[in-house]
């Protein structure tokens, strides 16, 4: 046994090492297209932080950005002050975060076809070109989970602080332990030891921003409350979660990790909670084995055909959302 896992642990490392000069060369031609929408003011912001002080970054990432944020802002500044170009430096960043991203899958014994719609999915090709601060806090989610014990937990507290909407993932995180005691909470209002731990764990952040930043992240939930939230929206998570309880053998977890999205979507709206559902859905299938579901697959088809216009309009208007 212990073979056949170095053998396929050594093709998986091999098909990496093969994939990082695509992951970068494509990465590098998207971020070249993409001059518009958010990308003006980011490469305005990179431009600005070559020449900050350490002490200026924070100032500089609420005026340029509209970031209060922490890891963010110091990793930009990090690439600039040594003088990398933003777009190589970006690319960089984004290789990191597929690399995760494969490994992650395989590691879950994910099929090739999977495999590669995920990578070509939407939200995915979102997250490499648009989505700047969100991309970074997926790499310390996608490095959490791939990892164990304290690196986990480290890596997964600290994602917020890249960008204050990881902190959506929290709740799912919660449920998802909760769900085992779910009739016993109701039958006895008893809750298992170790459960009451993890959540306990899981809510450590939640005060730790209220702490520290609330003040961003209620700027940040203002803004977004005053947007409207569209039909289609809601109507994204309503399909996924059809999909998610068709594809799963654990239906009654699958809804309590998605039901806090619902409120979420209501509330905050926008194309970024739907992308967490998403992720929250292909993760837990993942861990169950069942991401090779044919409602599953047949979503991921329509993600990955949805890259298209995306890239289409990232090459001709210089914004996937033009």
């Amino acid at each position: 046994m212990s073979i056949i896992l170095d053998s396929c642990q050594s093709r998986t490392k091999i098909h990496l090492a093969a994939l990082l000069p695509l992951f970068f060369i494509v990465s590098y031609v998207l971020l070249n297209y993409y001059t518009e929408g958010d990308q003006i003011h980011y490469h305005r912001f990179y431009e600005a932080l070559k020449y900050s002080e350490f002490s200026d970054v924070p100032s500089l990432a609420v005026a340029m950005v509209s970031s209060r944020e922490i890891i963010s802002p110091y990793l930009l500044w990090v690439g600039a002050s040594l003088g990398i170009d933003k777009n190589i430096y970006i690319s960089a960043l984004n290789v990191i975060l597929l690399s995760g991203v494969y490994l992650l899958l395989r590691k879950n014994n994910v099929s090739w076809l999977v495999v590669i719609l995920i990578l070509t999915n939407f939200y995915t090709v979102v997250l490499l070109t648009s989505a700047e601060r969100l991309k970074i806090a997926f790499i310390l989610v996608t490095y959490g989970v791939y990892f164990s014990g304290w690196v986990r937990n480290i890596l997964l507290f600290f994602s917020p602080m890249a960008h204050f909407q990881a902190l959506l993932f929290f709740p799912s995180i919660i449920f998802n332990v909760l769900e085992k005691d779910v009739k016993s909470f109701f039958m006895r209002f008893t809750i298992r030891k170790s459960s009451f731990r993890v959540v306990m764990a899981a809510m450590v952040p939640f005060f730790f921003m209220a702490l520290f930043f609330w003040d961003g992240v209620f700027t940040k939930i203002s803004w977004y409350v005053n947007r409207d939230t569209s039909v289609f929206e809601l109507a994204n998570i309503l399909i996924l979660s059809i999909v998610a309880v068709l594809a799963t053998k654990h239906k009654l977890r699958i809804l309590m990790i998605l039901l806090p999205f619902y409120p979420m979507i209501a509330l905050l709206g926008g194309i970024r909670v739907n992308m967490l559902a998403v992720v929250a859905v292909i993760y837990f299938l993942m861990v169950e084995k069942k991401l090779n579901h044919p409602a599953m697959v047949a979503l991921l088809i329509y993600f990955s055909f949805k890259s298209i216009p995306f890239v289409h309009n990232v090459i001709v208007y210089g914004n996937g959302f033009a």
